[in-house]
């Protein structure tokens, strides 16, 4: 079994054929699992939301999600398409949407414990991959199950909260160089990765590697996050240090991951190997139980303060495709 194991990690990690991608993450994820031991169906779930309240935000943010992408972005038909007649217009709702509401309602009931919190990119991705409304579902509600803490999603963020600072803390033991470069022009860059870790990278990377980070991540959990995080400023760093100008090299900072197309060069980084005959490279220097320990301290650290959501969610709230 351990031997199995290591030879999925090992295709995983290669990348999943396109193909595959929505049965690998439906079931590695745990939503197969899931939907067979759910008493209640998807249909049940989103048809039970009834809270004005959670039926608003999802209203909100689904002209949010993907607004350039064919599958969301509004069509403009043409209701009677007779020559010389009068040709009113009128704009119909793409079926991704109504998916997207669905899927939305369903999780904001079965996850009542984050109220909604912005998962209209996390679902909207899933449904762009997956092409299945209800495997989508189930996809998400096992991701947020099994592969991140209870409290990652919760509705002050405390999770993300706590990993945005964690973060913080390795950049600046690894890259200490980036580090004061980047306090010389805005200390606030390195808050970034709040974006990175609502969204799971959706937003910060082409989509094609934000597929290959998600194979991942789904297989081996909210590690994969630190480490992918930490791999974007090693492959970045040298890079960014010779812009000389503080608006363009702060520019360059916040977007740093939109050129990243080769998700063979950033998995690699991610999960290199520390090896003498590769010569000098950034090797992930934390154990699982490093990480462990320092999201401990720092959630106490967190908890012993008054909490205010809004700077943190306002990193959902993107007009981006």
């Amino acid at each position: 079994e351990a031997k199995q194991r290591r030879h999925l990690r090992a295709l995983v990690h290669e990348g999943v054929p396109n193909a595959l991608r929505p049965s690998v993450w439906f079931h590695l994820s745990g939503g197969y699992e899931l939907q067979q031991r759910s008493k209640n169906s998807y249909e049940q779930f989103w048809r039970s939301q009834n809270d004005p309240a959670v039926c608003a935000l999802i209203e909100r943010d689904l002209p949010r999600t993907f607004p350039n992408h064919p599958l969301f972005s509004n069509a403009v038909v043409v209701s009677n398409p007779l020559p010389h007649s009068p040709r009113p217009l009128y704009e119909e709702e793409p079926p991704f949407v109504s998916s997207l509401r669905r899927v939305l309602l369903a999780v904001s009931v079965v996850r009542e414990d984050i109220h909604y919190q912005g998962m209209n990119l996390l679902a909207g991705w899933l449904l762009i991959i997956m092409m299945d409304e209800e495997k989508a579902f189930w996809t998400l509600a096992a991701l947020l199950q099994y592969s991140f803490p209870e409290q990652y999603f919760d509705t002050t963020l405390s999770g993300v909260r706590v990993d945005e600072f964690v973060l913080e803390g390795m950049v600046r033991e690894c890259f200490p160089q980036f580090v004061a470069r980047i306090e010389q022009v805005d200390s606030q860059i390195l808050s970034l990765s709040v974006g990175w870790f609502i969204n799971l990278f959706i937003n910060a990377l082409p989509a094609v590697t934000v597929a290959r980070v998600w194979d991942v991540l789904i297989l081996e959990g909210d590690k994969v996050i630190m480490r992918v995080a930490m791999a974007l400023f090693a492959l970045n760093e040298e890079r960014l240090l010779h812009i000389e100008d503080d608006s363009a090299f702060a520019a360059a900072v916040k977007v740093m991951g939109l050129l990243q197309f080769n998700g063979n060069e950033l998995m690699s980084a991610a999960f290199a190997k520390r090896n003498l005959l590769l010569g000098k490279r950034f090797v992930f220097p934390y154990k699982r139980e490093d990480i462990r320990e320092m999201r401990r301290k720092k959630r106490e650290e967190l908890d012993s303060q008054v909490v205010s959501p809004k700077e943190t969610l306002r990193a959902i709230d993107s007009d981006e495709e």
